[in-house]
């Protein structure tokens, strides 16, 4: 995986623990643990890079001046079918500092 990968599931492994320990809920609906950079380079190498019908979004905050360019969240497609023009949204990840901001309609909208 690039240096850029690295930086973002950094980020993403932390705003995932940001956000389980706001909330004490987060895991109890993911299907896998997410609570270690290791688990979750696990998560995405077997199930997002090894399956061409799935993909991982990094949701990046752009147009905050305050938080321009830090990671907002994630979005999973699964079951992506170009003859089909279909995918399937799994999951969407908005951390705690970007929670009730654009970024939630945002990603639903895309």
């Amino acid at each position: 995986m690039g240096d850029a990968n690295a930086v973002h599931l950094l980020a993403a492994c932390a705003g995932v623990r940001s956000a389980g320990q706001r909330t004490g809920l987060l895991h109890q609906w993911f299907p896998f643990e997410l609570s270690s950079l290791s688990q979750i380079l696990t998560e995405v190498e077997l199930r997002v890079r090894h399956n061409p019908s799935w993909v991982l979004f990094a949701r990046i905050a752009t147009i905050n001046k305050v938080h321009g360019g830090a990671l907002a969240g994630v979005v999973r497609l699964i079951g992506a079918s170009a003859q089909n023009l279909s995918a399937e949204i799994t999951w969407v990840l908005v951390f705690p500092a970007f929670q009730r901001t654009y970024v939630t309609s945002n990603a639903i909208g895309i």
